[in-house]
Formats: C-alpha cells, sequence, structure tokens
C-alpha cells in the first residue's frame, strides 16, 4: 500500500496538473501567508471586541451576496471546457456574455439589498452605532468584484494561470499594505473595510483586463459583441446549471457566512471575533484549495464530456492521494500548536479561540480531504444532488447554530461544522460519487450537441 501511494506520488508531480496547479498555489501560499500576517496584527491591535464589529461588517454583503450568487463561475468553466472541446467560439464568447451579465446584474441588486438592511444590521447584528454607512461601502465593493469569478473562470479555460497568480498576489500585497497602514494610522475598523475594499476592486478590474485579452486570443473577438442567439439549443441546460447552482449556493450561505451573522446576533462581536480568528488561521486551506480544484475541475469536465472515464479515475487518483490526503493530514496535525501560538503570537486576551480553533482545524482537514468531490459533481453535472444535499445539510446545520450560538458560543458553531459539514455530509457526498461514475461507466456514451453557428 505504501508503495503504490509513492508511485501515485512521484506520478503525480510529473503531470500537466501538477505544472499547472503549483503556479497557482505558490501564488496563494504567498497569499495565505500575508493573509495570516494581516489577520493576526489587525486582530492583536483591535482585540477581540472591535476585530469582531469588523468582520461583522463585511460578513453581511458577503452573506448577501451568497444568498443570489448564481455561481456563473461553475457554469463558465463547465461549458467554456465543453465548447473549447468542441470547437465553437461563437457560443464560448455567448458564454463569457451570459456569465458577466448575470455577475454584474447580482452584484447590483446585492448592493440594494445592503442597503436597505444596513440599519437593521448595526443594531442587531453588528452591535455597534455608525457602522451602517460602512456595512454599505463594502457593499459597493461588489461591483468591481463581479468582474472576477467570470474572468477566473476564462483564465482557467484558457490555461492562464500565470496570469491569474498575478493578479491576486498584487490584489493581496494592495489590500494588506492599505489595512495594515490604515489600521496603524488609527483609522480602526474603518481601515480593515477600506484596505479590504482596496484588494477587492484591485482584484475584480485587473483580472476582467487579463480575461479580455485571453478571450480575444482563444476565440477571436470580444464577449461583448457576441450575442446569446449562439447558445440556441443549449440554454436550457446551461440556465438548468445556473439555476441548481444558485439554489445550491443558497443553501450553502448557512455555513459559509451565516454561521458568523448568526453568531454576531446572539453572541455578540467578541464571541465572533473569536470565531474569526479561528477561521483566519484556517483560511489558509481554502486559498491553497481553491486554485487546485479550478484546475481539476476543467480537466474532469473534459473527460466527462469525452467519457473518458479511465483518464477521469486517473486524475482523480492522483489527486487525492498525492495532494488531498497528504494536506488534510497536515491540517489536522496543526491542532497540537493552535493554543500556544494564539497566546504568545496573538495575544493572552485572545485565549477563549483557541478551542473553537481546535475544532475548525479538524473541520478544515475532513474537508481538505474530500475536496474533490464538489469539481466532479459539477463536471459531471450533477447540480441536482448539490443543491438537495446542501439543502439537507444547511437546513440542518442552520438548526444547530441556533440551538448552540446562544449557549456555547463560538464553539457551538465550530462543532455543527465539524460534526454536518466535516463528518457526515462527506461520507454521503463520496458515496454518491462513487455510485454515479459506476452508474456513467455502464451507460452508453450521451450524444454532444453540434455547434453550427459560425463565429461573429
Amino acid at each position: 500500500m505504501i508503495s503504490r501511494i509513492r508511485r501515485l506520488l512521484d506520478r503525480a508531480v510529473q503531470t500537466q496538473f501538477i505544472k499547472d496547479a503549483s503556479v497557482l498555489t505558490g501564488a496563494q501560499l504567498l497569499v495565505t501567508l500575508l493573509a495570516f500576517v494581516q489577520g493576526v496584527v489587525v486582530a492583536s491591535w483591535l482585540g477581540p471586541a472591535n476585530y469582531g464589529i469588523a468582520l461583522l461588517i463585511i460578513s453581511i454583503p458577503s452573506m448577501m451576496f451568497g444568498i443570489l450568487d448564481a455561481r456563473t463561475s461553475a457554469a463558465a468553466v463547465k461549458y467554456l471546457s465543453e465548447f473549447k472541446a468542441e470547437g465553437s467560439p461563437a457560443r464560448a464568447l455567448a458564454m463569457c456574455k451570459l456569465a458577466y451579465s448575470l455577475d454584474f446584474g447580482i452584484a447590483a441588486v446585492v448592493f440594494l439589498a445592503v442597503a436597505a438592511v444596513a440599519p437593521w444590521a448595526q443594531t442587531r447584528v453588528v452591535h455597534s452605532e455608525g457602522t451602517a454607512g460602512l456595512i454599505v461601502l463594502f457593499a459597493a465593493a461588489y461591483l468591481p468584484r463581479a468582474l472576477t469569478g467570470s474572468s477566473q473562470s476564462i483564465l482557467t479555460v484558457s490555461g492562464n494561470y500565470r496570469s491569474m497568480a498575478i493578479a491576486q498576489l498584487v490584489a493581496k500585497v494592495v489590500g494588506l499594505v492599505s489595512v495594515l497602514v490604515l489600521v496603524w494610522a488609527g483609522w480602526g475598523v474603518r481601515g480593515v473595510i477600506f484596505g479590504r475594499m482596496a484588494e477587492i476592486t484591485t482584484l475584480g478590474v485587473s483580472l476582467g483586463v487579463l480575461a479580455a485579452g485571453s478571450v480575444r486570443k482563444a476565440w477571436g473577438g470580444s464577449w461583448l459583441g457576441s450575442s446569446f442567439d449562439s447558445l440556441a439549443g443549449r440554454r436550457r441546460e446551461i440556465f438548468r446549471f445556473l439555476g441548481y447552482t444558485e439554489l445550491t449556493e443558497l443553501a450553502q450561505v448557512v455555513t459559509k457566512q451565516a454561521d458568523v451573522v448568526i453568531l454576531g446576533y446572539f453572541g455578540g462581536p467578541t464571541e465572533a471575533g473569536y470565531y474569526g480568528l479561528a477561521r483566519r488561521l484556517t483560511g489558509f486551506a481554502g486559498t491553497i484549495v481553491e486554485p487546485l480544484q479550478s484546475v481539476l475541475f476543467p480537466r474532469l469536465a473534459r473527460y466527462w464530456a469525452e467519457t473518458d472515464f479511465g483518464g477521469l479515475s486517473r486524475t482523480l487518483r492522483r489527486f487525492v492521494f498525492g495532494i488531498s490526503l497528504p494536506l488534510a493530514g497536515a491540517i489536522f496535525l496543526a491542532i497540537f500548536i493552535v493554543g500556544p501560538f494564539i497566546h504568545y503570537v496573538v495575544g493572552s486576551e485572545f485565549d477563549p479561540a483557541a478551542p473553537v480553533s481546535r475544532i475548525v482545524f479538524g473541520s478544515t482537514a475532513c474537508w481538505v480531504a474530500t475536496c474533490w468531490v464538489r469539481p466532479l459533481f459539477h463536471a459531471m453535472g450533477e447540480v441536482r444532488f448539490l443543491f438537495g444535499y446542501a439543502l439537507v445539510l444547511n437546513l440542518a446545520s442552520l438548526a444547530g447554530f441556533l440551538l448552540l450560538a446562544e449557549s456555547d458560543g463560538a464553539a457551538g458553531i465550530g462543532w455543527v461544522h465539524l460534526v454536518l459539514g466535516g463528518i457526515v455530509g462527506p461520507l454521503v457526498s463520496v458515496r454518491f460519487a462513487f455510485h454515479r461514475l459506476n452508474q456513467a461507466r455502464s451507460a452508453p456514451a450521451p450524444a454532444k450537441a453540434s455547434d453550427a453557428t459560425p463565429p461573429r
């Protein structure tokens, strides 16, 4: 068994997958280090209460966006990969236009919705007067942020991982410098908000410019001049995919953002500050895993479209044994050092964050071990299952949050994540993934839709 794993590791290092993923992952490691430094320094400067206030101000627009986010980036990667394989530039350009249009529309709606709830949120969630304006201001950053998702999808499908990595790193540096300088200068919570806005805006605009160049190079024109008519015959399928991914994202708001808002409502900003620090300490996992998923997804989508189950299975095995399981093991070991780190580096006033940090590290390790499942489901088009899975899991999580947030605070939220999101959910999803793959291997290959629309 050990020799087999070693062979898989050696083989994985030599694949193009690792070469592509290493570009994004290397940049994300630097981004993670900068974000880690930012989080630790800002937490120690602001203290638990003010750090929690800043986190809650950011979380409210983030939660509203999560409610409305159509996950166009997932649809864009799936269908751009298919249209690229088919040699259909007209459809690819139209798909880009559709994705950007939806993203901008959602960002505008989010801004209006946040503006409407901000006065209530400052009193009942943030528990700090004078923060309504900061909540609305941060929501405004979601307008340039609308360029981010679809642009990353285009760069991923085009294979421009280096450009994407540079843009992410530059944006993080801008955000880090802005936050630290403004907080050090005495701007406090406002400095955190303005600095994060600078980071989000820089990332959206830079990725949008890079994606525009990739679109011209890959498909010979601008998506602005494309026509939705080019998607004839596929529109229903695409909107079905978008509909289910939107419902899935809506269901997942509970575990992604609503946990912080619920904790702020019942426990106040100090408990939110403890929980926010725990999430910040484990945030490196997401910044490492997300680029790996970005590289994995289009490959799985291509293998699925070509009914190449052998290539799909080999890619999954290499990813699981060469990447996800070793990363999960490393994260699990961090449980034993997080307590002393918080005490001696962040400060003793954050010692109550140590228990919940250990729980969150355990939950994160379980998620990383099975992080390949979601890209696989998207590649297979199993968005209906993802929606049902997310709906049940997150309704159960919501019930747990409401039961435990007031009595157990941040630790209660952490235990719900570990039991439901870290153990029960992954077991169910992995079981269904293998079942679906076995079904596909024994079924006849689906017919591919042809594209007779000439490029414009």
